[in-house]
Formats: structure tokens, C-alpha cells, sequence
């Protein structure tokens, strides 16, 4: 065995670790080397390997996470790929539709469940399917909504299922991960994936597989339903934490709770960030430090308005408000556009949007809590369109860059305070040609608001108390 292939395979053991956000960073260094003439055939041999011997069909659709990245260059070997799967399932199938660019004219995993559940199936397992550190709460809502609508019994079906693949796996329990928390365990949470969550997202394919099986669910409606488990977002593929843009160095250390202490490094800091790089931030949303006493994190958005009573707390209603019905279109596989619009009526106009109104992925869960935004267009006529590159998404009208959202860590930890989103970052930046623009198009002024939460405590343990300062910057 080689040097390389003895790096390969640690780099595939991590794959398997319970951190999504490690998972996100090992599958993209993977990807590099299967990108690269020097290493592609080290690591094509070592993925069939782990499609061969994964325990789990969520384990499957983690390996090829890594193809997906590299689909340049593993278009040719989908084939191969395939043939190795063991555990395959609707969304392996659809991972490799997305490699290959085409859809297979017979399925491979129509087999792939373990019959009816008995009639009378004791539903007890649905306590812990229904637990959030599990799988996500929306996944088992999709399947209720579905047995509701429909009259199949898809949740005795995913309880059988995942009962079924504890008596396969010799591995058991929820995982315990107490060991990834630094400190002050009491007032700290994060995200794992543990052996109970690759059998809860397992048997939800292996029930699907049924009910297109034996059931007469449509195939395309059963693979909307796989997307709900999906590791990655393949609009968000090379979208992966960097280092934190300079203009955010100024915020840190967190060392006072005076309101206007931070209101001038949080004005500073946005107008070091135009400063430096020409750029104008119309949406951040970070954690800015934590230290024993104290935490901070800040967010600031957006909106065009001509109001003198502007409200922060208006605004950021606003924002909150556009998760989940407002956002970027999707224009195939790996884009996000957005067409210009016309100048809506009201108090103020928000700059920016929802990348996405979907499920990002497990291995995104991070960003899930941080979510991307991207900026709007208002203009007679054009759009916008996302791609990724240099682990950020650019954003070009035409052939013209005119913006990008980054993503970063500072001081990354799996576990962060309950009170905080996890340490991470996102930001959207736009040329000042085009913020101008847009903005002389509204007729309004361009305003950015901001709001920042603090959390303190006297000693370096006990109680956190937690404050929340806003303000207007400029």
C-alpha cells in the first residue's frame, strides 16, 4: 500500500465521523484528489471500496458526496460506481443521475426494503424517530403528511424498517458525544450524526422503495421525498467554510456589552469592508467570538427605504419572514437564478433573498441555522445566476461578476452555547456599481440595519445572561 492510499483511506474514516461539517470539509478534499491525475486512481479504488462495504444506505450516498463534488471528473466511471453499491436506494440512484447527467432506464433499488410491516407493527420506535437529535423533526412530519393524505401506512413502515436494520447492524444506540464538548457542558449543543440517524435516514428510502414498489407511489414523487435526507445541496457543491473576510477581524474579541462601544466597531467594520476590497455587505449573519464571559453574534441585513421611522425590528421580521416563501429559482442541478423585478410597494424593500427554500443537506447543518442569502435584482429586464468557485458562490449578471456570498469558521467548535447559532459564518457582498444601480432604480435610499447578541456572565462558569443591542449603520 502507498503513502497516498494509506492518506486516502484516513481521509475516508472521517468521512464517517459524526460532525456534518467534517464530512462537508473531507468530502471536498477528497473530491481535489479525485480531481487531480496524480492521486485519481488512489482514490477511485478506495470510493468502490467504502460503496462496497458501507453498513447503511445513508453511508452510500455519503461516499458519493465525493463523485458529486468531482463530477468533472467522474462522469465516465458512473457505471462503475454503480455496479459497487451494495445498499442502493432512490437517492444513490439520483446522486449518480446528477455524475452522469442522465437518468438509468432501470432502477436498482426497487428491492431495497424488507416487505410490508406486519399489520399490527408496534409503532414504539417513532419516540426516537421523532427526536431531533436523531433526524430532522421535517423528515417524519413529510412521511405524517403523507399517511395522511394518502391512507399508506409509510410510519409503521419506517418503524419496521428501522427496527429491521438495528437487528442488521451490529453497531448500537444513539451515540453519545459528550467528548466533542469543550468546557461548559451544561450550556452547550451541536450536531452529530449518529448510528441511530444513518438508520432512521436509511429506512426512510428503504420506505420509500416500498411504496414505489408494492404501492404505486410515482418514482419522481418518491425522489422529491429522497431529497429530504440528502447529504448535500448540489446548488451549494464546493461551497465550503474559508477563512473569514478581513473586515470582521475588527469585531473581535468580544470584551464589552456598551451599546455604543459596538455600535462604532460594528459601523467601523462595514465601512473597513468597503475599504478594502470596493465591496458593499447587504447580508451577514456570524458569530463575531466567545470567550468564558463572554459571546457575541452579529447579523446584519439590507433594505432599500426612504423612511425616517425605519425599525430594526421591522426589518429583520421582514427578513426572518422570507425562509421557507420567498427565494432564489432553481435553474438545474447546480444553479440558483434570480430574474429582475419591478419595485414593490410598502415601507421598505428587502436587498436580499433566500438562496434556497429547501432542505441544504446534513452535511450543510450549519448553514441551515446561518442560512445564505443572495442579493435582488430590480431592473426593466436580466437576472442573476449562482456558480461556485474558490469555495464561494459568485454572482453574475450576464457575463459580469457583481457579487458573492462567502462562508467561514472562527474558531470552529462542534458544540456551541444554546443561546448562539453554531460558530460559523456567511456574508453577501456586491460591487458598488451594482449596489448603486439597484439603488437608483428604487428611488430609495439603500440602508443596512443590524442587531447584536450578547451573552455574559461575572465568572468563568454558572448562568449566562443575554442582552441584544440594533441600530442603523452609517
Amino acid at each position: 500500500m502507498t503513502l497516498t492510499s494509506l492518506a486516502v483511506e484516513a481521509l475516508f474514516s472521517r468521512l464517517f465521523s459524526p460532525v456534518p461539517v467534517v464530512k462537508l470539509l473531507v468530502c471536498e478534499r477528497l473530491a481535489s484528489l479525485l480531481r487531480s491525475p496524480q492521486t485519481k486512481a488512489e482514490v477511485f479504488e478506495a470510493l468502490v471500496n467504502q460503496l462496497k462495504e458501507a453498513k447503511f444506505e445513508s453511508e452510500v450516498n455519503e461516499v458519493l458526496a465525493v463523485p458529486v463534488l468531482a463530477r468533472e471528473s467522474t462522469i465516465d466511471t458512473v457505471d462503475i460506481l454503480r455496479s459497487s453499491i451494495q445498499l442502493p436506494s432512490i437517492l444513490s440512484d439520483s446522486m449518480l443521475s446528477l455524475i452522469g447527467g442522465r437518468k438509468f432506464l432501470v432502477d436498482a433499488w426497487s428491492l431495497s426494503h424488507s416487505g410490508p410491516a406486519p399489520a399490527f407493527y408496534p409503532t414504539k420506535s417513532l419516540e426516537i424517530l421523532r427526536k431531533a437529535q436523531i433526524i430532522p423533526p421535517f423528515v417524519g412530519m413529510q412521511l405524517s403528511s403523507l399517511e395522511k393524505d394518502s391512507g399508506l401506512p409509510v410510519l409503521r413502515q419506517w418503524c419496521f424498517e428501522f427496527d429491521a436494520l438495528d437487528r442488521r447492524s451490529e453497531e448500537k444506540g444513539a451515540g453519545q458525544f459528550a467528548h466533542f464538548t469543550q468546557g461548559d457542558s451544561e450550556h452547550k449543543v451541536g450536531q452529530f450524526i449518529s448510528i441511530a440517524g444513518q438508520r432512521a435516514r436509511s429506512a426512510y428510502l428503504r420506505t420509500l422503495a416500498i411504496a414505489v414498489g408494492r404501492w404505486g407511489m410515482p418514482a419522481d414523487f418518491a425522489e422529491g421525498m429522497a431529497e429530504a435526507v440528502r447529504p448535500i445541496d448540489s446548488h451549494l457543491l464546493g461551497f465550503v467554510p474559508t477563512k473569514p473576510p478581513g473586515w470582521t477581524d475588527s469585531l473581535v474579541p468580544v470584551e464589552s456589552v456598551d451599546g455604543a462601544h459596538w455600535a462604532e466597531k460594528i459601523n467601523s467594520a462595514i465601512a473597513e469592508s468597503g475599504g478594502q476590497t470596493g465591496e458593499v455587505v447587504l447580508h451577514a449573519d456570524f458569530l463575531v467570538g466567545e470567550q468564558k464571559r463572554q459571546a457575541a453574534q452579529l447579523e446584519l441585513t439590507t433594505v432599500y427605504s426612504s423612511r425616517d421611522d425605519l425599525g430594526t425590528n421591522e426589518v429583520f421580521a421582514r427578513h426572518e419572514q422570507m425562509l421557507g416563501q420567498q427565494s432564489y429559482d432553481i435553474e438545474g442541478p447546480f444553479t440558483y437564478r434570480t430574474p429582475a423585478e419591478a419595485v414593490p410597494g410598502g415601507r421598505f424593500v428587502p436587498a436580499v433573498m433566500p438562496l434556497a427554500d429547501d432542505y441544504l443537506g446534513f452535511f450543510n447543518g450549519d448553514l441551515m441555522s446561518r442560512f445564505p442569502y443572495g442579493p435582488r435584482l430590480f431592473a426593466k429586464a436580466g437576472e442573476l445566476k449562482t456558480r461556485s468557485e474558490s469555495n464561494h458562490l459568485i454572482i453574475s449578471a450576464g457575463s459580469e461578476v457583481v457579487g458573492q456570498v462567502s462562508y467561514w469558521n472562527r474558531n470552529w467548535s462542534p458544540t456551541h452555547l444554546k443561546f448562539l447559532k453554531p460558530s460559523c459564518g456567511v456574508a453577501t457582498t456586491v460591487t458598488r456599481e451594482f449596489a448603486t444601480t439597484v439603488e437608483r432604480y428604487t428611488r430609495m435610499r439603500r440602508r443596512t440595519v443590524w442587531r447584536l447578541n450578547l451573552v455574559s456572565r461575572a465568572k468563568e462558569y454558572g448562568d449566562w445572561n443575554s442582552s441584544e443591542l440594533s441600530g442603523e449603520a452609517g
